[in-house]
């Protein structure tokens, strides 16, 4: 995610109400406190639209068998698409934990999937649900295409559009605002809450050079109190974006522009 998606300021935070600013004041004033507040609370909130194009990897023939175990529940145990399973007394074919599904740039939710379209037709959302915040699973006992012939495209024969981000808590919502106050405050030259560590500050166009206020390396701060205190809740370590895992045995759907 490279830049902040699906934040906005529609009001002010404190002080002097946000529709008394000019559109330009407004608009510097809250691009300078959604940067700030996107990367202060770790680039993991925001959600962005994408359509794409996942690919489900072929099921690999089972390279490994173990003898079966002495519960009579299950069979015997295996690896198929890169994962382990237990079979139930029937091999792959009746396995207990097998299921259709293809992996997404995450986080995402159920609800935030907007449309899955199979050859031009939108399929049911009651057919398909996310797992672990990033697996679309069929759950309808249908399967997901297993191949994808990108020179005929039309209609695609799989394609997703969906949200992908976590939204934006409240709370961080609130503490944008106020920080946007404050921006629009010091564009008009007026008194406000940002400390003496905001420097260069052009009326007009107001360009605006902030030093951090932090306690420890990669950590935000504002120097607006109620706002640092939200940053610290939602990002107490000072973490540049959350952790991610990369593997080759999920390949990365085609992102369609």
């Amino acid at each position: 995610m490279v830049d902040p998606c699906g934040w906005s300021i529609t009001k002010c935070g404190c002080g002097k109400c946000w529709d008394t600013y000019t559109p330009a004041t407004q608009d510097v004033a809250a691009a300078l406190a959604i940067g700030v507040m996107w990367m202060a609370t770790g680039r993991q909130y925001g959600q962005c639209t994408l359509t794409v194009q996942p690919c489900s990897r072929r099921a690999l023939l089972r390279s490994y068998q173990t003898y079966s175990v002495a519960n009579p529940d299950y069979g015997s145990a295996y690896i198929s698409s890169g994962n382990w399973y237990n079979s139930c007394n029937g091999g792959e074919e009746r396995s207990c934990c097998v299921a259709c599904e293809v992996a997404l740039d995450g986080p995402t939710t159920t609800s935030g999937i907007t449309s899955v379209t199979l050859d031009g037709v939108i399929l049911d959302p009651s057919a398909y649900e996310i797992h672990n915040g990033y697996l679309l699973v069929r759950t309808d006992g249908e399967c997901w295409p297993t191949c994808t012939n990108y020179s005929q495209q039309s209609p695609p024969s799989f394609e997703v559009e969906y949200l992908r981000g976590l939204p934006i808590p409240d709370r961080v919502q609130k503490a944008t605002e106020r920080l946007a106050c404050e921006m629009a405050k010091a564009c008009v030259g007026g008194p406000c809450a940002l400390p003496a560590n905001l420097r260069s500050l052009s009326r007009q166009g107001a360009d605006f050079t902030v030093e951090e206020l932090s306690t420890q390396p990669g950590e935000i701060r504002t120097g607006v109190r109620e706002v640092d205190l939200i940053i610290a809740l939602e990002n107490p370590h000072g973490r540049a974006q959350s952790s991610i895992c990369l593997t080759p045995d999920m390949p990365s759907p085609r992102v369609m522009t």
